[in-house]
């Protein structure tokens, strides 16, 4: 089966050309594709191209279709590598950068990262352990849950979400890179 990949904001019949020899179905978005609603197709492309070549305002238009579809890939096309048009992709939420002379060697394999990057949905469950007052026991009970879990099943994810004195990773013995 062809990958199918949108395209927003262009014109450029070299850009659809690359995009076909790279062997994929190509279909023009409008910008507002995101917002649409049910006016858009029931299922998203396989990938997104956003030529931000001659308008930049389109790149506004990558956040809302990474929030109605967090697991689709995007390129942008650019005419150089701009460090704050970089910024901004990135911020958006876009994938690869396709930058000027745009050949269909280098638009393959942007798509081929984007496909084999993108996550698929993973079947699981979610438990919340939640205490009534502090001191009651909550951690400790959730962190034997995941302890449980992640032996039973190879892994686990354990969300403390105590703002005030998460002890999760203490009990865990972890020191936590990030937080809530």
């Amino acid at each position: 089966m062809t990958a199918t990949v949108g395209i927003i904001g262009s014109g450029d019949r070299r850009l659809e050309d690359a995009l076909r020899q790279a062997g994929v179905r190509t279909v023009v978005l409008p910008s507002d594709y995101a917002a649409r609603g049910s006016r858009r197709p029931l299922s998203p492309p396989d990938a997104i191209v956003v030529d931000i070549r001659t308008d930049r305002t389109v790149l506004a238009s990558v956040g809302a279709i990474k929030r109605s579809f967090p697991s689709l890939g995007i390129a942008i096309v650019v005419n150089a590598l701009e460090p704050d048009v970089m910024l901004e992709a990135m911020r958006a939420g876009v994938t690869e950068v396709l930058s000027e002379p745009i050949n269909p060697d280098q638009v393959q394999a942007a798509l081929h990262r984007i496909m084999t990057s993108q996550t698929q949905a993973i079947d699981g469950r979610v438990f919340a352990v939640i205490g009534a007052k502090g001191g009651i026991g909550a951690t400790t009970i959730a962190v034997n849950l995941a302890d449980a879990f992640a032996a039973q099943h190879d892994s686990a994810l354990l969300i403390d979400l105590e703002m005030g004195a998460g002890d999760a990773a203490v009990l865990l013995g972890a020191e936590p890179r990030f937080s809530v």
